[in-house]
């Protein structure tokens, strides 16, 4: 039997006026998608590549966001050796406010790789610009738990999409199930299955979903 898996779609309103901490303006920011332009590719270790986006990036984001008025601090690292991975790492904690007279704290580590010197002994180049590094991405991580580029740093878990009217979220609602009915052709199971579905229901009457069945 298929799984059935489609996309969540929001309209800007619908999430506009769920509980949030943050104001309107705010929540629209961070709903949006990150613009293509921001979105960078480096190798990855084990093959392929990453998308990664910029610590200026998320400075830029967090500036327009709270008005300068949020802050990042280590609270703790450490420098691994050859024998333990080589790497600085820290863990750093993101704070920005609530809106009510508090304060939002997210947490998390972040790491780079120690740049050594080709001098024979392969002492380390600059440990400090590594811990720089190292705290630059755990600021990004910490600023993606409130929605700075978590449709970069959370692509497996980012299934939802924002639309500006309710007519383009049926378009594409409407599309989703015709797209999944179409995948699904001959598979008995699957389609009965589906059939119980809130997606079918709201749709089971449309004479494009009664065409495809």
């Amino acid at each position: 039997m298929t799984e059935n898996k489609h996309l969540k779609i929001y309209t800007k309103n619908e999430v506009l006026k769920s509980e949030s901490p943050f104001n309107a303006r705010q929540v629209e920011l961070l709903v949006k998608k990150t613009p293509a332009r921001y979105i960078k590719k480096r190798k990855a270790k084990g093959g392929g590549t990453w998308d990664f986006v910029e610590g200026t990036y998320v400075t830029k984001m967090l500036n327009l966001l709270f008005g300068f008025n949020w802050s990042h601090e280590v609270r703790d690292f450490k420098i691994l050796g050859p024998e333990d991975g080589d790497m600085a790492i820290v863990l750093g904690r993101l704070s920005v406010p609530d809106g009510a007279g508090g304060f939002i704290i997210k947490e998390q580590f972040g790491r780079a790789d120690i740049k050594r010197k080709r001098d024979g002994v392969r002492s380390p180049l600059d440990i400090g610009n590594d811990l720089k590094a190292a705290t630059t991405d755990s600021l990004k991580k910490c600023a993606s738990l409130i929605g700075i580029a978590s449709d970069v740093y959370g692509q497996d878990s980012f299934d939802g999409i924002i639309v500006d009217s309710p007519e383009e979220k049926e378009n594409l609602e409407l599309n989703s199930v015709l797209s999944y009915l179409e995948k699904i052709k001959g598979d008995k199971a699957s389609l009965e299955a589906f059939k119980q579905s809130a997606a079918f229901q709201k749709y089971k009457d449309h004479k494009n979903i009664k065409a495809a069945l």
